[in-house]
């Protein structure tokens, strides 16, 4: 295509060349005869119309050679600057050739290791580095969709287990009592309504995208009501809940950002010790609602500051079963603010305790 542009930039630029030129020989024929004109005088001692008629040839015959010395170098310059561009693009187009070889040979197994082009071409090796960081942020995104597809299948099977074991050691006894029916039935429940707590929110997590973010959110508001639902669970508990934020409203889903400011204090309520508080502060920063919860739990190791927000990770394991938890709050909360241009993360507190900071884009 290149080699093709080439000739036929060289093709209309003779051709251009070539009527100009004619243009101003016809110009010059023209001048030649007003100058000398025709004369059938008999006392003219010059042969004037013989003079004419040989400068009109030889100008005719000009023209002429013009044309085909025009056609020949343009053939000529066509055909030697094509083959010249079509080896200088392919020398330069190979580590193209390179790189595609390389792009079949991948796979989902072998994402993380890097392609390496050899040229100097700054383009190229810009699209090389792209390419390697695309495929750093897409192996990620398979190992975590690998890890939480694990998680799901285990957090799933595992109440599925124990109602199976427990109906069939049932089953290979002779005489059952009223009260194993009555234990069966308990565990049953029990089991049932874990498995529903998990399955209700890994549907959430997968209809987030499909929500619309239309609301007018006045954060103090919907703080009201989130400690006016929790007032019942904090005064089981005995934790004291203040609250203390400024007049900022966002532009959002009411619903999502409700959940997700409830998931954290719910948190903060049921893992608190008993007596404990919890300080909700809400606040801008930027071009961001801040929500900060401050509470006296037991304090996570910020070695965990990012593991808290993956899905069925769980600091204390045999805590959140002992309340129900199944290891998708945080990582629901984390997807409810990336929906809305935020972030959440464990901020790091002297003695106990422990911060949280929702981060929320303001309209």
């Amino acid at each position: 295509m290149t080699a093709v542009l080439v000739s036929s930039a060289c093709i209309v630029l003779s051709l251009f060349i070539n009527a100009n030129a004619t243009f101003k020989m016809d110009e010059l024929e023209n001048m030649v005869v007003t100058i000398i004109p025709y004369s059938d005088s008999a006392t003219s001692t010059v042969d004037l119309p013989n003079i004419n008629n040989n400068i009109l040839f030889e100008i005719e015959s000009a023209q002429n050679r013009f044309r085909i010395e025009t056609v020949v170098f343009t053939v000529v310059i066509s055909f030697i600057s094509s083959c010249v561009t079509y080896i200088t693009v392919g020398i330069s187009l190979r580590p193209l050739e390179e790189f595609n070889e390389k792009l079949e040979e991948m796979t989902v197994r072998n994402l993380s290791e890097k392609i390496t082009l050899n040229t100097s071409i700054a383009e190229i090796e810009r699209l090389g580095v792209s390419f390697n960081k695309m495929a750093e942020r897409i192996n990620e995104s398979f190992l975590a969709q690998k890890r939480f597809s694990a998680s799901a299948a285990h957090e799933m099977r595992t109440p599925l287990a124990s109602i199976r074991t427990r109906i069939e050691v049932l089953n290979k006894s002779g005489n059952i009592s009223e009260q194993e029916y009555k234990d069966l039935l308990a565990m049953i429940e029990s089991q049932t309504t874990r498995l529903s707590n998990v399955t209700d929110v890994l549907l959430q997590m997968v209809e987030l995208n499909s929500i619309e973010k239309k609301d007018n959110i006045v954060l103090e508001d919907l703080l009201d009501e989130l400690v006016c639902d929790l007032d019942l669970a904090a005064t089981k508990k005995k934790v004291r809940i203040s609250q203390k934020s400024e007049n900022i409203s966002i532009l959002g889903n009411y619903t999502l950002v409700y959940r997700a400011i409830y998931n954290l204090i719910e948190n903060a309520i049921k893992y608190n010790v008993e007596g404990g508080s919890i300080d909700i502060e809400i606040k801008k920063e930027g071009n961001k609602a801040a929500v900060y919860i401050t509470d006296t739990c037991s304090k996570i190791p910020m070695e965990y500051e990012d593991k808290i927000f993956e899905a069925f990770f769980r600091v204390d394991k045999s805590r959140s079963r002992k309340y129900g938890g199944a290891g998708l709050g945080l990582a629901l909360v984390k997807e409810i603010a990336m929906k809305h241009d935020g972030d959440v993360k464990l901020v790091e507190k002297e003695g106990e305790g422990n911060i949280m900071k929702l981060s929320l884009g303001i309209k």
